[in-house]
């Protein structure tokens, strides 16, 4: 093995353990979280994606029910901020005050949340913010995705 795949290993199996660290986080934080079944599978300080299965989040029809998906997605952005702010070594609360969603398609298998900052939003302005002030404010936008199809969206703050 090489030094770069060593150190590519090294990283995947920190990066699994922090996403662990997280599920049991957020399963803590917010005990309602455990009946969506939703698991953080990535995470690079950009992009944070929240698998979730269709099983445990089904309606009558058979599809997504839009209640667990706009879970699903708040606790995407959630968890993409409570992300960032521990890069930051910040012990700080993540608050989401106010969101859209937005149902595009019927979901019919399991889900992704992919989760970003919203465009137009700038992380050093909300981290310098964030050390001037203890505070600040940033938009999340997630969308929801079935395989290669976007289903729907989430912008919340």
């Amino acid at each position: 093995m090489t030094q770069k795949e060593s150190a590519e290993q090294l990283s995947g199996s920190l990066m699994e353990a922090r996403l662990q660290a997280a599920e049991r986080h957020f399963r803590q934080a917010i005990p309602a979280s455990a009946v969506f079944e939703a698991r953080p599978v990535f995470y690079d300080g950009e992009t944070l994606r929240l698998w979730a299965p269709l099983e445990a989040n089904r309606n009558h029809q058979g599809a997504f029910f839009g209640g667990s998906a706009a879970a699903i997605v708040t606790l995407a952005g959630w968890l993409l901020l409570f992300f960032k702010l521990q890069d930051l070594h910040e012990n700080a609360s993540v608050i989401i005050q106010k969101s859209t969603m937005h149902y595009l398609k019927p979901m019919c298998a399991d889900v992704v949340a992919v989760a970003q900052l919203a465009p137009n939003e700038s992380w050093p302005r909300a981290q310098k913010a964030l050390r001037r002030h203890a505070k600040t404010k940033l938009r999340v936008r997630v969308g929801l995705w079935e395989g290669v199809e976007e289903k729907a969206t989430f912008q919340g703050g």
